[in-house]
């Protein structure tokens, strides 16, 4: 599979678990790292955050640590492991597909 935003290739599509309300495994749509972003982008006040100190605020531990808890609640598929939060941080500016976009 290959990333619909980044053009990541080598991804390995699955069906995501009926209870994931979030980063839902799928056959097309988005990698970890861009659907993370995506969620990022569109929920406040998280993105408020980031529009104040940018990106780079990602690298930060205790963001990167509340990330994982907002995963576990949402019962995400992909593990906190599973997100690159450099590739994250390096392809925040690439745009996302119409409003809220995850996995499909």
């Amino acid at each position: 599979m290959t990333c619909e935003r980044c053009q990541r290739d080598g991804l390995q599509p699955g069906v995501g678990k009926p209870e994931a309300r979030l980063l839902r495994r799928a056959a097309t749509g988005y990698c970890a790292d861009c659907a993370i972003t995506a969620f990022l982008r569109e929920m406040p006040p998280l993105n408020e955050l980031l529009e104040v100190r940018g990106a780079e605020v990602l690298r930060d531990p205790i963001i990167q640590r509340s990330a994982a808890r907002i995963l576990a609640s949402g019962q995400a598929d992909a593990p906190p492991g599973e997100i690159d939060w450099e590739r994250v941080i390096a392809n925040w500016d690439l745009p996302i597909a119409g409003g809220k976009r995850g996995r499909k």
